[in-house]
């Protein structure tokens, strides 16, 4: 049986990178003669890594639970953010010049209240006080020129366009009550955090690495988490023959940076978080894809799961759940693992994706289960966990 096209993009991925494909190795090359020294952080040792028991592979198939849906096609869902009683869905125009939507979501009924036309290509949405932002891309199917490489700030009761940010390649938002961080793509394998409030831009740090890599499949935004009054940035950089991420830390309000870890021959990261640690999906360079759990007090790396390719990853409920591809049976599943043991849940369930579909790579935690887009980008599914 012909595998997905989309799915198979990690293990093209991990096969590019771990030959030393001969773009890669330009660009790496390239962008490390380029890349201004001064703009470095000091470097840190690669956080040790601890290896965990093997994770139990045979689990029983059960139907998904699923409370609550949204059909959204014709349109794609490129991002999403999920606060108390609300999901907002930014998705991209249907037709090349076209605007995209942002949608207002009740939480209780998955029902679209509210939507407003944005950039034709939004790569992340952040909601906080009474502000919800939209960071639109530089290209993709849709949107003007005036629409591309900005931050729309939105009066998330009226729809009122409050401000616009001239953003260049904004990747990743965290929103505060009156703020918003912004994490752009500068030249040079480099990120630009920026704070944006009442119309106006604060500087407030340059990094080495990006939100995603050119061989990635993965939205921006998922590498990008907040818990416990942190905000968390996974940047990859690729170096000549692999690539390595960096997890840094900030106040989501701007402020002092500080490294986590930076874990070697890794690339494509996706983050989830809670009180204490980090959960790093990874897909490195030798062929290996797993989810690791780092320490935010210490930098310490565990490895909790390798299997099938995880895309997706969310912490709820004292649990840390994982999307995953199956390629031997050509099916998207669903499970969860105990955070501390990396053991696998007893069950799994089978996610709705049809052949040809697009990896559910947004996955995030709402008051009472997950919110997951899954199909062709098209479908919002309310999935409960209890």
């Amino acid at each position: 049986m012909e595998l997905w096209a989309r799915l198979n993009s990690r293990s093209r991925s991990v096969a590019l990178l771990a030959g030393g494909a001969s773009t890669i190795v330009v660009v790496g090359l390239i962008l490390a003669v380029v890349r201004p020294a001064a703009l470095t952080p000091p470097t840190a040792s690669p956080s040790p890594r601890v290896n965990a028991e093997p994770t139990p592979t045979l689990q029983t198939t059960v139907p998904l639970d699923v409370t609550a849906r949204l059909n959204l096609a014709p349109r794609e869902a490129t991002a999403m953010s999920v606060g108390p009683g609300v999901v907002w869905i930014a998705t991209r125009a249907v037709a090349h010049g076209g605007a995209g939507t942002l949608m207002r979501v009740d939480a209780s009924t998955a029902r679209a209240t509210e939507s407003w036309a944005v950039g034709g290509d939004p790569v992340a949405v952040a909601a906080g006080g009474d502000f919800v932002w939209v960071a639109n891309g530089v290209a993709g199917v849709g949107g003007t020129a005036g629409e591309q490489n900005t931050v729309e700030q939105f009066d998330s009761a009226t729809g009122a366009l409050m401000h616009v940010y001239p953003v260049l390649d904004p990747r990743g938002l965290v929103a505060n009550p009156t703020s918003a961080l912004v994490i752009a793509a500068n030249p040079g394998q480099q990120s630009a955090i920026s704070l944006l409030a009442s119309g106006r831009a604060e500087a407030v740090a340059t990094l080495p690495g990006t939100l995603n890599v050119p061989l990635s499949s993965l939205s921006p935004e998922v590498a990008v988490a907040v818990c416990s009054n942190q905000a968390f940035v996974a940047l990859t950089t690729v170096l000549t023959a692999s690539s390595n991420v960096a997890i840094y830390a900030l106040p989501p309000n701007g402020g002092s940076v500080h490294r986590i870890a930076t874990i070697p021959n890794d690339y494509e990261a996706s983050m989830a978080c809670d009180a204490t640690s980090l959960f790093l999906i990874g897909a490195a360079g030798d062929g290996n894809v797993s989810v690791a759990r780092v320490a935010t007090a210490d930098g310490a790396v565990t490895d909790l799961w390798e299997g099938p390719y995880p895309v997706a990853v969310a912490s709820l409920t004292g649990r840390v759940w994982i999307a995953y591809s199956d390629d031997s049976l050509n099916q998207t599943f669903l499970t969860s693992l105990d955070p501390v043991t990396g053991r696998a849940a007893p069950s799994r369930s089978m996610l709705p994706a049809p052949p040809a579909s697009g990896d559910p790579n947004l996955l995030i935690p709402g008051d009472s289960g997950l919110w997951l887009v899954a199909s062709l980008g098209d479908q919002l599914l309310h999935i409960a966990t209890g």
